[in-house]
């Protein structure tokens, strides 16, 4: 049987420094980035092609999970994965077949946005992305970026208070189906409070004329940053170091701190 690409790059290209050539991989039945997860969850890849037989036989053992892990993350829940090793030229060969079967997709999908972010532009924006659409195959990986750009959102917004009510995903095997449920509360969005300075570089009233917001502004992140590379950009700081201090509710200021040590010149 002719060597797959994968196990000739494996064979020339995976070394360790103290025990050699490692161990090959041969997959069939699935690609692209399916593939690519299988390969990723596979602790078969620690055994070198002189480890004794019962140390690939248990990482054998523990390869199906593994598989089985991998293919779950992009909706596979009920494959058919067959397993065979074989010594080869001086080498551990495994061989991995994988029928995918068929995928869950997604039933129902809710996505409830409460709080003051339910006006919000940005969070309109994110909702109507859609990237969660009933009859599309279930991805793990999909729904946990669609989650975090949630609280990456909040964040940024200023939505300090933000949390998910609900987060899950329930898979139904036998019906080939999942519901997510995403319900996030943002809370209040918080106000730029009070801008202060520990410096002794150049005159106050000179790193001021760069805080482009005003105290009580409804805080955005993108501003910070924007601050915070404009101190960096005049090349008269060494550091800057840009702290934004939330307070706890019913006191939804941030104040900002910002110290600085002069540059060399």
């Amino acid at each position: 049987m002719p060597l797959s690409r994968s196990f000739r790059r494996c064979a020339l290209l995976c070394v360790l420094p103290a025990t050699g050539v490692l161990a090959a991989v041969d997959i069939d039945g699935v690609r692209g980035a399916l593939r690519d997860n299988v390969l990723a969850h596979l602790a078969l890849d620690d055994a070198a092609c002189d480890a004794p037989a019962w140390r690939v036989r248990r990482l054998d053992r523990q390869a199906e999970a593994q598989v089985r892990t991998a293919l779950e993350a992009y909706g596979y829940y009920d494959p058919r994965v067959e397993i065979t090793r074989s010594y080869e030229k001086g080498c551990w060969l495994t061989r991995i077949r994988i029928e995918p079967g068929e995928p869950v997709r997604l039933r129902r999908v809710d996505v409830r946005l409460d709080g003051e972010a339910a006006t919000d532009p940005a969070f309109a924006r994110l909702l109507g992305r859609r990237v969660l659409v009933p009859g599309a195959v279930l991805s793990h990986s999909a729904y946990d970026d669609y989650r975090k750009a949630f609280s990456d959102l909040a964040r940024r917004q200023g939505y300090f208070a933000a949390a998910f009510t609900t987060a899950r995903i329930e898979v139904f095997t036998r019906e080939n189906a999942a519901d997510v449920l995403l319900h996030f509360d943002s809370g209040p969005r918080y106000r730029f409070g009070p801008v202060s300075f520990e410096q002794d570089v150049v005159h106050a009233e000179l790193v001021e004329r760069f805080v482009d917001f005003h105290t009580g502004d409804p805080y955005d992140g993108v501003l910070v940053n924007d601050f915070y590379d404009a101190l960096l950009g005049t090349g008269y700081f060494a550091t800057v170091d840009l702290r934004t201090r939330p307070g706890t509710p019913p006191d939804l200021e941030v104040p900002i701190t910002v110290a600085m040590t002069p540059a060399k010149r």
